[in-house]
């Protein structure tokens, strides 16, 4: 494939996936027409991506169909300038002037909510997002890159890079997230914090995800992760009715400074809210915390 100067590029490797990623391009072309698109799918999958959404289509010789895929693969890239996104998102506005940040830097993400403590790795060095990361394609991005991968790598194997998690119903990192030992920001942290690279931070109006997201301009990038499906409508209709206000996702709503809000889930999910909240700290929460299925039970009620 031809290299060309700036794009956005989605790692699709199993059918839900894929779909997820033509949503998330036809955004980008209503928005951005003038950058390119690429998606690295699995070979099986070619014929289902329509000519028309991507530039460049690319199967690497070696699929794992996890979340393993995009670290394994961002260097695969044909642009020079590379917006790498996760499939479920949605680009509501221009986004092209977000790529002026690689004349100054490497390498631009938002730094994240979560914090996994590690060795050698200060707190104040928050856990970066990596569904969102901007980067040049440099000899000093790569070198990240391949330094994320050999953690990773040790990580899956059983290597435990941190000391404690900070959720404290977690018992390891195997319980932290839904990816388990395959959840990649811990080891991208610790390769980016021991880089030295160049690198800024992107504001959340360029990653707006999970509860508790405040933005006070224009979000131009949705990042929907866990939502169902009308608060992901929900959000692409009301997220920047207000542009002028504050605007604060608590839970099933999207709040707005002058104290008005717009519901984004139905009746039915709202009352499953309540139960889960219900349940959590109850003796039929650490029954199942026993049984090995909290995780489990978290993840369906979501």
């Amino acid at each position: 494939y031809i290299m060309t100067s700036k794009g956005v590029m989605y790692v699709a490797t199993g059918e839900r996936f894929l779909e997820q990623a033509i949503r998330s391009a036809n955004s980008l072309s209503e928005n951005s027409p003038n950058l390119g698109s690429a998606v690295v799918t699995d070979h099986n999958l070619i014929d289902k991506v329509p000519e028309e959404v991507f530039d460049h289509v690319i199967s690497p010789e070696i699929i794992r169909d996890d979340v393993r895929d995009k670290v394994y693969n961002l260097m695969m890239t044909p642009f020079q300038w590379t917006l790498y996104l996760d499939c479920d998102t949605h680009i509501l506005a221009d986004i092209t002037q977000l790529f002026s940040l690689l004349e100054r830097s490497e390498l631009a993400v938002w730094p994240g909510q979560n914090l996994t403590l590690m060795d050698d790795v200060p707190d104040a060095f928050r856990e970066p997002n990596a569904g969102v990361i901007l980067y040049n394609r440099s000899d000093e991005v790569e070198k990240l890159f391949d330094e994320w991968v050999e953690l990773y790598e040790r990580q899956i194997d059983g290597h435990v890079f941190h000391t404690k998690v900070t959720d404290t119903s977690a018992s390891g990192l195997e319980n932290a997230s839904s990816f388990g030992i395959y959840h990649d920001q811990p080891t991208f942290r610790k390769a980016l914090y021991e880089s030295g690279l160049n690198f800024v931070s992107l504001p959340p109006e360029y990653n707006f995800k999970g509860t508790g997201q405040r933005a006070e301009h224009v979000v131009k990038i949705l990042h929907f992760g866990d939502m169902s499906k009308p608060m992901r409508e929900g959000l692409i209709t009301n997220i920047n009715d207000k542009d002028d206000k504050v605007r604060v996702k608590w839970r099933h709503r999207l709040l707005v400074s002058d104290g008005s809000h717009a519901a984004l889930l139905s009746k039915k999910a709202e009352l499953l809210y309540l139960l889960a909240s219900y349940i959590k700290g109850t003796k039929l929460d650490l029954a199942f915390e026993k049984l090995g299925i909290r995780h489990q039970i978290k993840n369906l009620l979501r």
